[in-house]
């Protein structure tokens, strides 16, 4: 590795403006994906006029592909050469990309009901394609920032903050926007909006790849193999042990995103609240958030994580057990539920210390296969709360634009508090099993700086 001296990197600190403009990369990401998670769904059923099975569907093959095209682009990543390293230079021309599918996403064709499930299916692959293109790089360029243990939480904890900065803002403006921009009618509404969002995005990722720097690259030794990739995942138990907690907890999160519009508009009988509930959601992230530097420097990363899915469960299970019409309840355990949010940096900040890992107990560092299996964790997440969510719906009842039944009303009671809930607490279960403590990664940094002494060494 190219990384200099031993103590240089271990003491290196990462300016605020390099810190704040990785941040701005995840604000411009979620001006796509928060959307996505938190209005694709109703605006498939509810605008579109799909049915829930075939979003379900749409959703599965979406994660199949899914499951091809991610651990691909990790590959091309690592054995990408440029002057802007091996992950910056998809920060360019990738957004472009993106940003033109989610705009095909939310246009409504002239088509007939078969021509109109095709499209829908060919803009939505082209849509995560794309995410996978911007943000598979994106999560890798932290990992050759800095080696820093601390760095490396408040260099995440500034992504999170900027994810929730973004969910604050399409939580709260989309609707509104939709109503203004389509007077009246959704689906230009809905089209204008995401137009909007899209064309911000592409000048705020350029911000990233002008301020964010490939300090750590590969040795011309290493010769990365496709082997070597494999392996960096497969025998990395730790990391294993990662994917699992950061599925269990994004489908937790998807999951509550996806199905609070229904929630508001049919438990509560109150659509005006899924603005206020977004935001507060989004604020008490924020506050836990700026929070997890000191949370994570007092328990330690995992304890870290531990007591935000605790929390979170906790949270979401006093929503559940509330009374529709207890409106004062149902936002405490809300509240609850936001504050949990000091732990979304840990999924990214143990993924971090996992490429560590792989290179201490095997001799391979590969950041794009180890993110590129992140992303593709993150992605089939999503898709399985809303296929399983969709499929749920339709299976208890629901019908678009219509009073519910009862059992439809509970169903979405159930996957929208209590099966996220259970997500969380289940969460725990495999961080009893990790084992990198502070000391431990410690431990490996140097032992990983000898051997490259060693390397180095002309006798």
């Amino acid at each position: 590795m190219n990384v200099g001296h031993k103590d240089d990197l271990s003491a290196s600190r990462l300016s605020f403006g390099t810190k704040f403009s990785y941040g701005i990369g995840d604000f411009a990401s979620n001006l796509s994906w928060t959307l996505v998670t938190t209005f694709l769904m109703f605006y498939y059923t509810d605008v579109y006029g799909l049915a829930p099975a075939v979003i379900g569907l749409l959703l599965l093959i979406a994660r199949l592909w899914d499951g091809i095209n991610d651990p691909i682009m990790g590959l091309i990543m690592e054995r990408t050469k440029s002057r802007f390293g091996r992950f910056r230079p998809y920060l360019l021309y990738a957004p472009i990309f993106m940003a033109a599918a989610n705009i095909l996403t939310f246009r409504v064709p002239e088509l007939g009901a078969t021509g109109k499930i095709i499209y829908a299916y060919v803009t939505y692959i082209f849509l995560v394609m794309a995410f996978t293109a911007v943000n598979v790089p994106y999560g890798a360029l932290a990992t050759v920032m800095t080696q820093d243990h601390n760095e490396r939480t408040t260099l995440n904890s500034f992504r999170m903050f900027s994810t929730t900065a973004a969910t604050i803002v399409i939580g709260t403006l989309t609707m509104p926007l939709i109503q203004k921009l389509g007077g009246g009618n959704m689906q230009k509404g809905f089209f204008l909006t995401a137009l909007i969002y899209s064309l911000i995005s592409i000048p705020l990722f350029w911000v990233v790849f002008k301020n964010c720097k490939e300090l750590i690259t590969p040795s011309e030794e290493q010769k990365l193999t496709l082997k070597g990739s494999l392996l960096s995942v497969i025998k990395n138990l730790p990391l294993v042990l990662v994917l699992i907690y950061t599925f269990l907890t994004l489908s937790t999160i998807f999951g509550r995103i996806g199905l609070i519009v229904y929630y508001c508009i049919y438990n509560l009988k109150r659509p005006d609240l899924v603005a206020m509930l977004i935001l507060v959601i989004g604020v008490c992230n924020l506050i836990g958030i700026v929070a997890t530097p000191f949370i994570s420097a007092r328990l330690g990363k995992r304890k870290t994580a531990m007591a935000a899915c605790l929390m979170g469960g906790i949270g979401l299970m006093i929503v559940f057990f509330s009374s529709y019409t207890n409106l004062p309840m149902i936002y405490f355990g809300t509240i609850v539920f936001g504050l949990s949010g000091f732990g979304v940096p840990m999924l990214f900040t143990l993924t971090a210390d996992c490429i560590e890992y792989a290179e201490w107990k095997n001799g391979v560092r590969a950041e794009g296969a180890i993110y590129s299996m992140l992303s593709l964790i993150m992605k089939l997440a999503s898709a399985f709360v809303g296929s399983v969510g969709m499929t749920a719906l339709g299976f208890l009842g629901y019908v678009p634009n219509v009073e519910q039944t009862q059992t439809a009303l509970m169903g979405i009671n159930v996957i929208c508090n209590l099966v996220p809930a259970i997500f969380y607490f289940a969460a725990i279960i495999p961080l009893l099993f990790y084992i990198i403590d502070k000391k431990f990664y410690d431990k490996m940094l140097k032992e990983i700086y000898e051997r490259r002494a060693l390397t180095d060494s002309p006798y």
